[in-house]
């Protein structure tokens, strides 16, 4: 048995009054179905149901103001077939254990492009500098006409 109570239909609704009931005792619903009309103050709303069964009573009488959350009405929920699950519930996933590993070849990370190893520069044919353009530039004696300190010019 599931009761079906009062829904909160707005963030300000701390009661609500049925005004119609479009189901008897008796009735059955599918998820989905509209099965009463509530006034929220503010406008009537028509109330669905969320499971699928047979009505089994109506707790509340049309035009009763009942409080978010009380109970409208008892419905017997609809029995699934022996070892399957009901229309309206998704079966449920499988658990780890159930869950075959993957084939060991198999990587979760992506893998890197083949590369070439790095080049590694052969400095034996590279010319050496001219002497004059070293001096010049601040090669190893200095720029020129730069006298290091303590040194006068020669």
């Amino acid at each position: 048995m599931a009761e079906f109570t009062m829904p909160s239909l707005g963030a300000d609704m701390d009661f609500g009054t049925v005004v119609e009931w479009h189901v008897r005792p008796g009735d059955h619903v599918a998820r989905g179905d509209i099965i009463a009309d509530v006034d929220t103050d503010k406008s009537v709303i028509e109330v669905e149901v969320f499971l699928a069964g047979t009505v089994e009573r109506i707790l509340v009488a049309e035009g009763e103001r009942v409080p978010v959350g009380a109970p409208l009405a008892v419905l017997r929920e609809d029995a699934a077939a022996p070892g399957q699950p009901g229309r309206d519930v998704p079966p449920r996933p499988p658990s780890m254990s159930e869950v075959p590993p993957p084939p060991p070849s198999t990587s979760l990370a992506p893998s890197a492009p083949d590369l070439p190893p790095p080049a590694v520069a052969d400095r034996s044919e590279v010319p050496a500098p001219d002497p004059a353009y070293l001096r010049a530039a601040g090669g190893p004696e200095g720029p020129a006409g730069f006298d290091p300190p303590g040194q006068g010019p020669a």
